[in-house]
């Protein structure tokens, strides 16, 4: 069977032979009936097999959010275990242990801030930003036919399979 852009690029070329006097009105039908369903049939090819790759897609989405999980459950594990350990070492009174194959201690992490109440905070430590522009409000403006200056309403079009 021939790719698509060669079903359409013969569909083409017989629509242009409409005009030609020397081909009868049913060859050309039927001409076009056959090219019409070839490319039917490749259209369909191509919905199924986009169809397979969209149900590997969400299989694969299933299955990213059960290792996700799984990665979190064992994050979550780890966290435990070294919360549970360090509390056994400070009860203890131990700082610093030889294992022999691991060496594990009880340090101070890097200092931190920790903001109470940011109303106080001096406007020197704000960062600023760039403005933000709010597309759905301007596109709501647009389609209430309100003028905004720079923008214009885009309607673009995509395929759709049902």
């Amino acid at each position: 069977m021939a790719n698509l852009y060669e079903i359409t690029e013969r569909y083409n070329n017989l629509l242009e032979l409409l005009d030609n006097e020397e081909i009868t009105e049913d060859v050309l039908s039927s001409a076009l009936n056959d090219v019409q369903d070839e490319f039917n049939e490749k259209a369909l090819n191509i919905v199924k097999f986009i169809k397979n790759l969209e149900s590997d897609v969400n299989g694969l989405d299933a299955e990213e959010k059960r290792l996700k999980a799984k990665k979190m459950a064992y994050k979550n594990k780890i966290d435990g275990l070294k919360k549970y350990l360090e509390n056994g070492l400070i009860a203890s009174g131990f700082k610093k242990l030889n294992l022999g194959v691991f060496n594990i201690s009880i340090a101070k992490n890097p200092a931190s801030v920790n903001i109470l109440d940011e109303k106080l905070i001096d406007k020197k430590y704000l960062i600023e930003q760039e403005p933000k522009i709010d597309k759905k409000a301007i596109l709501n403006d647009l389609k209430n036919n309100i003028d905004v200056k720079g923008c214009e309403i885009h309607q673009g079009e995509s395929l759709r399979i049902k």
